[in-house]
């Protein structure tokens, strides 16, 4: 992926492109893992919703359920 970010960062001008950029980006691939489609989420506590959203999707730990 950090080829990819090198090649697309010198071609984003605009909202448009940095739009396309980000698709390109995410776009699905062959790989092991497979993502759904990206989502947004407003927060004020990024450090915790991001140890959150960790032990739910990779140690498995119920939504609510601290790990």
């Amino acid at each position: 992926m950090g080829k990819d970010v090198k090649r697309i960062s010198g071609r984003v001008k605009g909202p448009k492109e940095c739009q396309l950029a980000f698709n390109e980006l995410v776009r699905p691939r062959e790989s092991t893992l497979r993502f759904g489609e990206v989502k947004t989420l407003l927060t004020d506590d990024a450090e915790n919703v991001a140890e959150e959203l960790f032990q739910r999707y990779f140690r498995g730990v119920p939504a609510g359920v601290k790990g």
